[in-house]
């Protein structure tokens, strides 16, 4: 079906009165202002495939027409008395929990079950870190080109930071992410401080306060040697520091290596080469 149309359709975009005339189309004359007559999605995807997207927000008045049509793949435009026969792939799309919507009786078992024969399911954005590199690098020539500012590209260790990232808000976020970053880059290079993300990385707990009880009096306690604190190295040492306490964990597995650091290979590969790292003998 790749040589015709994928039309889209957002479900919860449309109001319930005009989600049938959107659907299926109306014939001249059906309503006040149907001068003429309007084909709908369903019959401009013919012979290709309709998205519903957001399909757990249509209301139960709808959902029993998706249903007829899905069974026959037959419908009437809105005013009309001719059955219009159409050959289109349905393909759904949410983000809620049908199964759970079924129980609270928000959305049609036999429609869920309809719906079903094929499911796919996508894990979020912090499960596919792989995927990370080819967003983050579509983003950027997408904004570039709508901002008007000439970003050739994201430093290593800005790259790292997204691939660490948990993304609760999945592809939007790291859209915005980007969107946001082109804004505020006052050079050609986006870098971690234009993200403004919080580190993913968990310090470590300074352990329980002791209680009254446990401290007792200074004169009696056991004084603790003075520790001199530890030097500050930069950034990029504790990153090759890291990646090659990686590397020797799997022995020097570049791939088990590259799982565990939730980077891609490729990019495993290239710090490799920066940081002229080598097994040890």
């Amino acid at each position: 079906r790749n040589h015709y149309p994928l039309i889209a359709l957002n479900c919860s975009a449309i109001p319930e009165t005009l989600f049938e005339s959107e659907l299926f189309g109306y014939e001249k004359g059906a309503f006040t202002g149907a001068t003429r007559l309007q084909r709908g999605k369903t019959e401009l995807a013919h012979g290709g495939s309709l998205l519903l997207d957001e399909i757990g927000e249509l209301s139960p008045i709808v959902q029993p027409k998706i249903l007829h049509f899905m069974q026959d793949k037959v419908f009437y435009r809105v005013g009309g008395t001719r059955p219009v026969k159409v050959d289109v792939r349905i393909i759904a799309a949410t983000n809620m929990d049908l199964e759970q919507a079924v129980r609270e009786g928000r959305f049609r078992e036999d429609l869920l079950f309809r719906l079903t024969i094929v499911k796919i399911h996508i894990p979020p954005l912090r499960e596919r870190p792989s995927d990370i590199t080819l967003l983050v690098n579509h983003f950027i020539k997408k904004y570039s080109y709508e901002i008007q500012r000439p970003i050739l590209g994201i430093s290593d260790d800005a790259m790292i930071l997204l691939e660490k990232y948990s993304w609760p808000g999945n592809i939007r976020e790291l859209e915005n992410c980007i969107e946001r970053a082109i804004i505020l880059c006052d050079g050609k290079i986006l870098k971690p401080q234009h993200f403004l993300l919080e580190s993913p990385l968990v310090a470590p707990s300074a352990g329980p306060v002791p209680s009254s009880s446990t401290q007792g009096n200074a004169s009696t306690q056991k004084q603790e040697p003075i520790k001199r604190p530890e030097p500050i190295l930069p950034l990029k040492e504790h990153e090759r520091r890291y990646v090659e306490s990686a590397l020797e964990k799997c022995n020097w597995n570049q791939q088990e290596a590259a799982r565990l650091l939730q980077i891609h290979r490729n990019t495993l590969r290239k710090k490799i080469r920066d940081y002229r790292l080598k097994p040890k003998t």
